[in-house]
């Protein structure tokens, strides 16, 4: 429990504490030496000062009183300390219950990639938007998402401890940046929460280094839980990443939830409410927007349940459009209060919506994948695949964000069969797709990125070895879906810049750009398939066109196995293999 409440972890160079602030600690040797920590703290809070026993005990009052209970202090010789001030705190934030709150991923911000996780205080039943929320997150000085990338991955920012109203919450991930909500409310009684409290107290302003992968929001959070119920081991055998999916599944293992609610957002909302209407009637919510005088005196021809309806979607529609980022609701208050007024004046009660919630982040798959596989053409080789996370567009797509890729350190090495000789092939730092169909009244721009070591296939397919280079590539476009194919399917054309830098170039670069267009079809709930052809011509350094297609298939025989099959051809270089995945 000591090593809990000082954050000591194992490392190579032995036990070192997580926390980087010097307040956090009473000895100077306090970091890396949990013994020098524990005869200080007990020389503070047991020794002659009496003025030092009262600063270190109302500063660290969870060390306080576990060392009183390991130590058997009597009471009258050294009586328990009043801090009124953490008093006052704790008891304007405790709670009957707590709930792990989160957040799906957002593709927006490079900080959101793999979702975020937070703690609500469930102080008031029925007004949840007054609830303190506790989250982890870094203090980051930069608006730049490649560098926040890089310095998320080797812990420049620091990350610190906050508490906000879940109203803001509410108002940044559900309403602003649209994304659902899954409350999972956790079975800690009484003694618990007062620990967890106890020891936030002492987390004030101290800083943790904040890694991308493994010391994130999610795991901080994990830490916090397992000091409110030590038994649980939520951080003891953590592996080296943390994905916040991961950890709703490491709390359900450990028996930590009773209850689960879905949130879904705004856009969710419009959504469902949109798929009850005719394209006839959607077609009147912008004109509603524009010209509302117009649009409800057209609007009075249909039934009162019709208008009912789409004055209900246009409301929403309006504050989805309200974006206090581009600062438009003074535009669309006026509209939005007129659309409301008629609202009312039907006097028809909205039915409840009935949203039905997706698969939940845990039921997902597993977030690491390792994969198997050999393939013949221009060169035979057999393939060792590592993805640590997350998810491609073939993967199983229950319980992630629908239409997208997300993959970090994805490192891809080969053995070639003929020579014997063992290459990577790719390591992608970070490849990152997004695509947003486009659709009624929802228009949202498709775009991908990528960087990290790749190979130009096309320019050595005897020798791939030596056709490595580091390049980036960034674009967008547009995604949509076809009317009347019997299984969903989403289309899409993207659009390019490429860079390359390596030894395989003339004149060692090039730089140009071109364009991708594909498919992603789910043939069944286990059968996907995906077709793309690409074009990319170099105007700098090597100007040798990069053209060609692939086509991937991919069959789940469990939620943690499956079978790849893929064949590509990239200019000369002409490739079919089979690879058998498996999700942990």
């Amino acid at each position: 429990m000591w090593r809990l409440l000082l954050h000591y972890r194992s490392s190579p160079f032995g036990l070192e504490s997580e926390a980087s602030s010097p307040r956090f600690f009473l000895s100077s040797q306090g970091r890396k030496n949990p013994k020098k920590e524990l005869e200080a703290d007990i020389q503070s809070l047991f020794g002659p000062d009496l003025k030092a026993r009262k600063e270190t005990a109302c500063r660290f009052p969870a060390r306080d009183a576990w060392l009183r209970r390991a130590l058997h202090v009597n009471t009258k010789n050294f009586p328990r300390i009043e801090c009124p001030d953490f008093e006052a705190w704790k008891n304007k934030i405790t709670a009957p219950s707590v709930t792990l709150v989160f957040a799906s991923a957002y593709m927006g911000n490079p900080a959101s990639l793999y979702g975020h996780t937070f703690l609500l205080m469930d102080r008031h039943p029925n007004e949840p938007l007054l609830d303190p929320a506790i989250s982890f997150a870094a203090k980051v000085n930069t608006k730049n998402g490649i560098l926040f990338v890089v310095d998320g991955l080797f812990g420049v920012f620091p990350g610190y401890f906050s508490i906000l109203p879940y109203s803001l919450k509410i108002e940044q991930y559900n309403d602003f940046e649209n994304r659902d909500l899954w409350e999972y409310q956790l079975n800690l009684d009484s003694a618990a929460i007062s620990r967890l409290l106890t020891h936030l107290w002492e987390l004030n302003q101290v800083s943790f280094p904040y890694y991308f992968f493994n010391k994130n929001c999610s795991y901080q959070l994990l830490a916090l839980l397992e000091i409110a119920d030590p038994k649980t081991r939520l951080i003891t055998h953590w592996p080296l990443y943390t994905i916040p999916a991961d950890t709703i599944r490491s709390i359900k293992k450990a028996g930590l939830v009773k209850k689960e609610t879905y949130e879904p957002a705004i856009l969710t909302q419009i959504i469902n409410l949109r798929n009850h209407l005719s394209p006839e009637e959607i077609k009147m919510i912008p004109r509603l927007i524009r010209s509302p005088n117009s649009a409800l005196k057209t609007l009075e021809k249909l039934p009162p349940k019709r208008q009912a309806q789409i004055l209900d979607l246009a409301a929403e529609y309006l504050q989805y459009k309200t974006d206090y980022r581009k600062k438009k609701e003074d535009a669309f208050r006026d509209i939005r209060h007129q659309i409301l007024s008629a609202r009312a004046a039907l006097g028809i009660p909205s039915p409840p919506e009935k949203i039905p919630a997706p698969a939940p982040p845990e039921e997902g798959h597993p977030s690491a994948r390792i994969s198997v596989g050999q393939s013949a053409g221009s060169t035979g080789f057999t393939e060792l695949d590592w993805r640590p996370g997350l998810h491609d567009l073939l993967d199983p797509p229950q319980g992630y964000l629908p239409d997208s890729e997300l993959a970090m350190v994805n490192l891809d090495m080969r053995r070639d069969l003929k020579t014997g000789r063992v290459y990577l092939h790719n390591l992608d730092l970070v490849h990152i797709l997004s695509l947003s169909p486009q659709e009624p009244l929802i228009h949202k721009p498709s775009w991908n990125f990528s960087f990290g070591l790749k190979t130009a296939d096309e320019l050595a397919p005897k020798d791939p070895w030596n056709a490595n280079y580091f390049g980036f590539r960034a674009g967008g476009g547009s995604s949509f879906n076809m009317p009347l194919v019997p299984w969903r399917q989403i289309n899409y054309v993207l659009v390019d810049a490429d860079a390359g830098a390596g030894q395989i170039f003339r004149n060692y670069c090039r730089l140009g750009g071109g364009g991708r267009i594909g498919t992603v079809a789910d043939l069944t709930s286990k059968w996907r398939l995906r077709l793309e052809g690409f074009a990319f011509g170099y105007f700098l350094g090597d100007t040798r066109d990069d053209i060609g297609a692939k086509v991937e298939s991919q069959y789940d025989l469990t939620k943690s196995i499956s079978l790849r099959a893929k064949a590509e051809r990239n200019g000369p270089d002409k490739q079919a293999g089979l690879n058998f995945l498996i999700y942990y």
